[in-house]
């Protein structure tokens, strides 16, 4: 009878043995699929950090181009104004010209007109004096 409980004591034992047996891969099994979800969880955080840094910097790159254009927008806009300053000046200018070479014309015309009534003058004054 002894014999007998033992040897049921150690088939329970042995059958305890194998199901924690099986208990211990479902577990080990269980834990690498853990791992694996913290590789990949590792993995996409650094996947994040890497694209994060990348946008960052282009980030900052773009900021600087836009700094760089907004510079040149300004340059561009002074200039502008400088030469529409400067056309206005000469536009006047021109205007103030036309008005004198109007004047100057006007002033030829008078002389030629005043120069043909001094011959004609000159001739009446001739005749005048020879025929007298």
């Amino acid at each position: 009878m002894k014999l007998e409980a033992e040897i049921d004591k150690n088939t329970q034992l042995q059958k305890e043995v194998a199901s924690l047996k099986t208990y211990l891969k479902v577990a080990k099994k269980r834990l690498k699929g853990l791992d694996s979800r913290d590789s990949r969880i590792n993995s996409l955080s650094a996947d994040f950090d890497r694209e994060r840094m990348t946008m960052e910097s282009t980030l900052s790159s773009v900021r600087q181009q836009l700094q760089d254009l907004q510079l040149h927008l300004e340059r561009e806009v002074d200039e502008k104004q400088q030469l529409q300053s400067k056309n206005l000046k000469l536009q006047n200018e021109l205007a103030e010209l036309q008005q004198l070479k109007k004047a100057i014309k006007k002033l030829e015309l008078s002389k030629d007109k005043l120069e043909s009534e001094y011959k004609a003058y000159k001739v009446l004054g001739l005749a005048t004096v020879n025929g007298a």
